[in-house]
């Protein structure tokens, strides 16, 4: 499925959508949160096109807000996810995605490839929530 060349994005606040270009929301993208994220990602379930490009920007959300939470759970669980990085794009190519019974660890209507870009957007985010935590609002 070819990724479209316009999104509705939720404005941040109001109860109301905002239509941007493909190449808009590329570029806000590295900024936005994991929420509106993952807002988009439910609207384009089964299309692996969006999906791929969303999920590098879902990495970096999750990992930047974990981090930069003031709970030091998620703190650690979003430096945890540094590490498993690369076990997870590995594991997205192996046949134990597919596997039954899998649940939420399987291939689901959001699944994307694996893709280095997942790795390296994870590692963004945590040098972002690092930088929250020191200095509040750094991006």
């Amino acid at each position: 499925m070819p990724i479209p060349e316009y999104f509705d994005l939720p404005i941040p606040g109001k109860k109301k959508l905002e239509r941007v270009s493909r190449t808009q929301l590329e570029k806000q993208l590295p900024g936005m949160s994991l929420a509106d994220i993952q807002y988009l990602r439910a609207l384009y379930p089964g299309n692996p096109d969006v999906q791929g490009m969303l999920s590098p920007y879902d990495h970096r959300a999750l990992v930047r807000e974990s981090i930069g939470a003031g709970n030091p759970g998620q703190v650690m669980t979003g430096l945890g996810y540094t590490g498993v990085a690369p076990l997870y794009q590995a594991y997205k190519r192996s046949p134990l995605m597919d596997a039954p019974g899998m649940g939420e660890f399987g291939r689901t209507s959001q699944s994307s490839p694996p893709d280095i870009k997942q790795m390296w957007q994870t590692y963004l985010g945590a040098l972002e929530g690092v930088m929250n935590r020191i200095i509040p609002g750094a991006q």
